[in-house]
């Protein structure tokens, strides 16, 4: 867009509660005016809001923790590791707490570990992104997690807890539809990266790399594809090793 002198104008400036919400509707226009913006509050931001979710519904999401320490005791168990009796209390306390304090913990530091992946896939595809602006893509592309946790509680409203076998029961994508017991734990850990936030998160950090490195759509698609890539296979090894 051009100004009356024929001069290129320069973005409109958003502020920081209104990036997180238009990121999710208008992710090009975002990227464009916070291309030099700092990663750190938005982080801060997701986190605090993540955590509020977790902390205020943890009661209700208390069956489908309990169901994920009872799959990981049935696990080991089932490879001759049994967990003994008097330390089941203090797994199942440890096991929810860790994810209820995870879940932030992961909105505040895992942009900065993706920006690494996506400075690698720039890297290899020739892409010109500074760290800094990939923390941001990052951040910002992590937008839509936000959106995954709030659907756990409110699933949790309508779904029968009684019949809860874990996390993956509370995921909107293929996960949700395979038994956690019988299928193998890297399966379902390749199906729990599909689901519809997570991929959405992937499509908002290619536009952000295309926008942010001003390359094409493809090549942006290209980087966020090898971060996914990467991310996976890391996920996938402590189950394929196990």
């Amino acid at each position: 867009m051009t100004n009356p002198q024929g001069s290129i104008a320069a973005p409109d400036k958003g502020g920081l509660f209104e990036d997180l919400i238009e990121v999710l509707f208008a992710p090009s226009k975002v990227f464009e005016r916070s291309r030099a913006a700092k990663a750190l509050m938005y982080a801060l931001v997701t986190a605090v809001i993540v955590g509020a979710i977790m902390f205020a519904t943890k009661n209700l999401l208390q069956p489908w923790f309990e169901a994920q320490t009872d799959l990981a005791l049935k696990l080991a168990a089932a490879k001759g590791k049994a967990i003994p009796e008097q330390a089941v209390g203090s797994m199942r306390k440890f096991s929810a707490w860790s994810i209820i304090i995870g879940a932030p913990v992961t909105m505040l530091v895992g942009p900065y570990l993706n920006a690494v992946l996506i400075l690698l896939g720039a890297k290899l595809t020739k892409v010109n992104v500074n760290y800094g602006q990939a923390a941001l893509i990052a951040t910002l592309g992590g937008v839509p997690r936000i959106l995954g946790w709030l659907m756990m509680p409110v699933q949790s409203l309508v779904l029968d807890s009684t019949s809860a076998r874990g996390l993956a029961d509370l995921s909107v994508g293929p996960a949700r539809f395979v038994d956690p017991v019988a299928v193998p734990q890297a399966i379902l850990a390749l199906l729990s990266n599909l689901d519809v936030f997570r991929l959405w998160q992937i499509a908002l950090i290619a536009i952000g790399v295309s926008v942010v490195g001003r390359v094409s759509k493809g090549s942006g698609a290209l980087v966020a594809i090898i971060m996914f890539g990467i991310t996976v296979i890391l996920q996938l090894l402590p189950s394929a090793l196990m």
